[in-house]
């Protein structure tokens, strides 16, 4: 439930006017869905032909690519766009984190003190460019550092509850 710009009661998304005129810009609201998109999983058919459509249609509409692609597969251009970053694009490298990178990875987040998980991908693959075409993605990072800063987390819980047990 919401309240709308005249001061009345909304109910959920569905049941509000698909284009309603706000009196003080005089703009409809067009965010609301108009099109009902495939969800859940990708099959296997989906990722080839993802695949295939981008590469046909990469030359010609590199900045909105998944835009054209999106009525092909009746899939929302963000699914797409992030289905094919982050497990079909043939420049990731899907190996095992070296201790080298793994290292990287803390040093990274221990001076950012921030757990943007794209931002350390990006500046690990800008250190990795030198020895490798390949790139991580920030799933992959975000994978390997959210299980160690919340066992981190439970250590430094268990040891300040023990301080004020022992105090």
């Amino acid at each position: 439930m919401g309240v709308n710009h005249e001061g009345g009661v909304i109910g959920k998304r569905e049941e509000r006017e698909p284009d309603r005129t706000f009196s003080q810009t005089g703009k409809t609201n067009n965010n609301r869905k108009t099109k009902e998109y495939r969800k859940g999983r990708f099959t296997e058919k989906e990722d080839r032909d993802l695949t295939k459509f981008y590469n046909m249609y990469i030359d010609d509409h590199r900045h909105n690519i998944f835009a054209v692609i999106e009525p092909l597969l009746n899939r929302n251009s963000k699914s797409l766009r992030e289905r094919y970053c982050n497990h079909l694009d043939p420049n990731i490298d899907r190996s095992e984190l070296t201790k080298e990178e793994k290292a990287k990875i803390k040093s990274i987040y221990e001076s950012l003190k921030t757990t943007s998980f794209s931002e350390i991908a990006r500046i690990l693959n800008q250190s990795n460019a030198k020895r490798s075409e390949k790139r991580r993605t920030d799933l992959l990072i975000r994978n390997y550092l959210s299980p160690r800063l919340r066992k981190e987390k439970r250590i430094k819980d268990r040891m300040s509850i023990q301080n004020i047990l022992n105090n």
